[in-house]
């Protein structure tokens, strides 16, 4: 049995050093030389072979060949050579953002970068626009970082809440600049290998607060969606925040509620997507939620919501008053175990 043992462990031992190279090779920390030597070998086998597989039938394959090997040539090396780059600048953008330390603006960029880019002008695209979102949060960040410290953690923090805003200011449009390399060279990089991304053929599944599994509700999954558009995902990866309902009030307007907030929406003209223009916490609305004008007018506390159709409006008011219950039956769950 000892014998047995002792040949399994040589086994795997043997096994990790012999292919230790391999594992290595592939990290894309250090750009994936393994694929890089893979598609060079590709490319230069292609380029001597087809022409050479031409050449034993006619004059006329061997031209088709050396067109063919000479096209698979340049699009290895193209694969290859910018792929490389374009790791190498992932792993330059991770370092930075493990300087910085700053989970909100990390949060945003991986939501940025989740769709990759297919072709030269989808990378050059998301470079630009990862470009200005870094300079942006870098030249901002000046003033809402030690805004924010001053918030949460007093005066003492006002010394700590320059030097992220410093910090951030010189390594956030880094990054920026870092990222329109590394998406440019993967958009040059899939245009070279032929690269498709898979496009989902609907939106993800809305699972809801205790995430179980029911029917695919559309119309869900399209609220889902736009609460996780707004502030680029700033509100949809806020703790414990789950989204509960929305009603297109028309073309350009949307309310939208969540178990927390409700919040008030504008499209805006030239883009797809939705524009916050004001937030309400549900739990302020206590005693100020109420229709009045003949059920023409919706007021939530300092704001309201005027439309001629009084049904919808009814609907909405119903909805908002179920959420406030639940809120305010949580708060005096939490006081009696406090007590």
């Amino acid at each position: 049995q000892e014998n047995f043992i002792l040949r399994i462990q040589k086994h795997v031992i043997r096994s990790i050093i012999f292919q230790i190279h391999k594992v290595l090779g592939s990290l894309d920390v250090i750009g994936n030389p393994s694929g890089f030597v893979r598609n060079i070998g590709s490319g230069t086998y292609k380029f001597f072979h087809d022409p050479a597989k031409g050449l034993t039938v006619s004059p006329q394959e061997f031209g088709k060949g050396v067109v063919t090997g000479s096209a698979s040539l340049i699009k290895d090396y193209t694969s290859a050579l910018f792929g490389t780059v374009s790791k190498f600048g992932e792993t330059i953008s991770g370092v930075g953002n493990i300087v910085l330390k700053d989970p909100q603006y990390h949060r945003e960029r991986d939501r940025r970068k989740q769709q990759r880019p297919t072709d030269v002008r989808e990378g050059l695209v998301t470079g630009v626009k990862n470009l200005g979102a870094g300079t942006y949060h870098g030249v901002t960040g000046v003033i809402t970082e030690p805004i924010h410290a001053i918030r949460t953690e007093g005066k003492r923090g006002i010394f700590k809440g320059v030097g992220r805003g410093l910090t951030g200011a010189l390594i956030k449009p880094l990054i920026g600049v870092v990222d329109l390399f590394s998406d440019t060279s993967q958009g040059i990089a899939n245009t070279a290998s032929g690269y498709r991304a898979p496009r989902r053929k609907r939106l993800p599944r809305f699972l809801g607060e205790r995430g179980i599994v029911t029917n695919y509700d559309r119309h869900a999954a399209q609220g889902q969606e736009i609460l996780a558009s707004l502030k680029d995902g700033k509100f949809f990866n806020e703790k414990g925040l789950v989204y509960c309902f929305h009603y297109l009030l028309n073309e350009r307007f949307c309310l939208l509620a969540t178990n927390k907030k409700i919040f008030f929406l504008k499209r805006r003209r030239l883009a797809h997507h939705w524009s916050v223009q004001w937030v309400i916490d549900i739990i302020d609305l206590e005693n100020l939620l109420k229709l009045e004008h003949d059920g023409k007018q919706l007021v939530l506390g300092n704001r309201s919501l005027s439309s001629s159709n009084k049904q919808l409006l009814q609907v909405i008011f119903t909805q908002i008053q179920k959420l406030l219950d639940s809120q305010q039956s949580c708060k005096r769950t939490v006081s009696k175990q406090e007590k």
